[in-house]
């Protein structure tokens, strides 16, 4: 058997200028870019699927609050329904059982439900196209010499930012700190291009816990509309009651060109 892939599947709906519904979302796996039929996923037991719903009006894009609704296959995922009420990234949930094509929906409030289907069983594969493995990156932060160009770990690493990524990977952002001061409130701002972070449309900051010197969980790359853009950031971390923060203009991630 297959080892256990992640799915996770960005749903576009369009709002026309007359305010009516596009009746032709856009789909996209995040670990497969360049395919836009991911409303035909095939899936295995053990995969885990996530969604990330959004309306499209104009050029922006909105995340909205959505339901989504398996109650036709209730065992397939083990729930009959998954609703995220503050929109963006969706859990993840773990496939149970395989059922053939199964049908469910995804709801938002005014809008018309659309109904896409997963092929249970078989090769984990869209549409015949091979996954793209995402790669994991882990970029580090040394706080005692805090103007220096951030590195990172992971690809074709070790190596400098800026850091060049694609949609699928996943980026774990840490403080190294010397000896054993008092941490707080390490943190990376981003300044935003089109999307505020390459991981969330919406948001651009991300914290770690307490004294972490750690962001978890790791950061998912999901911008797959904007290749070649830049995202510069900043961090910040406060030691021993004093507060620092990085100034290299090198400290950014890239989107990779498709």
């Amino acid at each position: 058997m297959a080892q256990p892939q992640t799915f996770l599947v960005q749903i576009l709906i369009t709002i026309k200028p007359d305010g009516s519904q596009d009746p032709n979302p856009q789909y996209r796996s995040f670990y497969d870019p360049a395919n836009t039929r991911a409303e035909h996923l095939r899936v295995n037991v053990g995969d885990h699927v996530g969604w990330l719903v959004q309306v499209v009006i104009g050029h922006n894009r909105r995340a909205v609050a959505y339901t989504l609704d398996f109650s036709q296959n209730a065992g397939f995922f083990g729930t009959q329904s998954l609703a995220v009420p503050a929109g963006g990234l969706s859990p993840f949930l773990r496939v149970l059982s395989l059922q053939g094509k199964v049908k469910y929906s995804v709801r938002i409030p005014g809008l018309n439900a659309i109904d896409p289907d997963i092929q249970s069983g078989g090769d984990t594969t869209l549409d015949g196209m091979i996954l793209r493995t995402g790669t994991a990156y882990a970029v580090y932060w040394d706080t005692a010499h805090p103007g220096n160009p951030m590195t990172y770990t992971g690809g074709n690493g070790p190596g400098q930012l800026p850091l060049t990524v694609s949609v699928g990977d996943v980026v774990t952002f840490h403080a190294n700190v010397s000896g054993t001061p008092a941490v707080s409130n390490f943190e990376v701002d981003f300044a935003g291009n089109g999307w505020a972070s390459p991981f969330d449309p919406d948001n651009g900051t991300f914290r770690a816990s307490g004294s972490s010197t750690v962001i978890t969980p790791p950061k998912p790359v999901g911008d797959s509309a904007e290749p070649d853009v830049k995202f510069p950031f900043t961090a910040y971390i406060t030691l021993n009651n004093q507060a620092v923060h990085s100034t290299n203009p090198n400290n950014e991630l890239v989107m990779a060109k498709p």
